[in-house]
């Protein structure tokens, strides 16, 4: 206002001054600003009109209008409406940029905020809310639930924060408006990924050509490899929670070997039916195993359980030795050590075989740390 070398007053709907220049102005009815109101258009005032007025001054009067082209205020400028007509329509200008600025982050919070409350009720069981009002909160996002969808779970990348990582995803070709996002506060990012048929090997393809597309972004800006980890189709609203659950398992598993960029959970049934033991199974059997082993070869435990791991997918004692890098009669010891110590052949029966894979999980799930932490030694 000191600035401008004009008094700049602010009314609000009804006429009363909210904010000025002159402080003792505030307050007071403004009855050109009410009429500006009523009817929508600017109203210049000049000195002898401004004195049979109310709390009116010389100078012009401008209405300010929302988005909807509303008219929800005034703005004056004190003096000779041809000095202040163009200032006037600055300022006005200004004051409903300000104000469609705050709608537009008024709306992308409340948007931030429905997203936030329509994700967690799709991946928590909530009572009060029923599955018609999800599927409205979801079609009030523009979400057609009509479609069917799998959850996607990316696995944190240490060198990209996971905010942009999934501005880079939505920057993708493969990822449609009708894809649900989010990034998930333990760390990662969930895709609900539409898809065309619920067939394992159309949901292979379609998430294979979705990573693809990704990486065409990605790749030659970050040198991180991504890991995806992809639940099971279900159907229903109940569906995407337990599909949500599935990739979550699947990106709490150790995979040893091979490492891949995609873990489907319908390809990961030994993850899957680890986690249905029960704990008694996992002591009493899983680490009478591991314990046994353990006896066997003490400290070299771990390469023990590395070299099973890869024994289990090659079915190859020459390449595993090459993906070891070790001697083959190092694995061929191993091997023979590992039978010996569990009483289970690598090519004697598909169930020493899932015994086998159970056992990999199980230790590195936990028991490793458990090992790990009985033969500390204090200093």
């Amino acid at each position: 206002m000191s600035g401008l070398g004009y008094n700049i007053n602010v009314m609000n709907a009804e006429g009363v001054i909210i904010g000025s220049g002159s402080k003792d102005r505030l307050g007071s009815f403004h009855e050109t600003a009410l009429e500006v109101i009523r009817c929508g258009r600017v109203l210049e005032v000049t000195a002898d009109q401004a004195s049979a007025l109310q709390g009116v001054r010389e100078g012009i009067n401008l209405p300010i209008l929302d988005s909807r082209k509303q008219v929800i205020g005034v703005v004056g400028i004190t003096g000779d409406p041809e000095c202040v007509r163009n200032i006037g329509k600055l300022v006005k200008m200004s004051a409903e940029l300000i104000l469609s600025q705050d709608e537009s982050m008024r709306r992308f919070y409340q948007h931030i905020n429905e997203k936030d409350f329509f994700i967690t009720a799709l991946l928590n069981e909530t009572p009060h809310i029923s599955e018609g009002e999800i599927i409205a909160l979801g079609k009030r996002m523009a979400y057609d639930m009509g479609l069917e969808r799998i959850a996607c779970v990316f696995c944190p990348l240490p060198t990209l924060s996971d905010e942009m990582f999934l501005s880079l995803i939505k920057s993708s070709g493969s990822h449609t408006k009708q894809d649900i996002s989010q990034v998930l506060k333990g760390g990662g990012i969930l895709v609900f990924k539409t898809i065309t048929g619920v067939e394992p090997w159309t949901i292979e393809g379609e998430v294979q050509r979705y990573l693809e597309g990704i990486k065409e972004c990605y790749n030659g800006q970050y040198s991180d490899p991504i890991k995806l980890y992809v639940g099971n189709h279900y159907p229903g609203i109940s569906g995407y929670r337990q599909s949500f659950d599935d990739a979550l398992t699947l990106m709490k598993t150790p995979f040893i070997c091979p490492q891949k960029e995609i873990y489907f959970t319908h390809r990961e049934l030994t993850a899957v039916f680890y986690e249905s033991l029960s704990q008694i199974y996992k002591e009493e059997v899983l680490d009478a195993y591991l314990g046994r082993i353990k006896k066997a070869f003490n400290h070299g435990m771990e390469d023990a359980m590395i070299t099973m791991a890869y024994l289990l997918e090659n079915d190859n004692i020459q390449k595993t030795a090459e993906q070891l890098f070790v001697h083959k009669n190092t694995v061929l010891f191993r091997k023979n050590k590992l039978c010996q110590a569990m009483g289970l052949h690598f090519k004697n029966s598909p169930d020493h075989i899932i015994l086998m894979r159970l056992l990999i999980q199980h230790y590195f799930k936990g028991y490793q740390k458990k090992v790990k932490k009985k033969v500390t030694i204090k200093p």
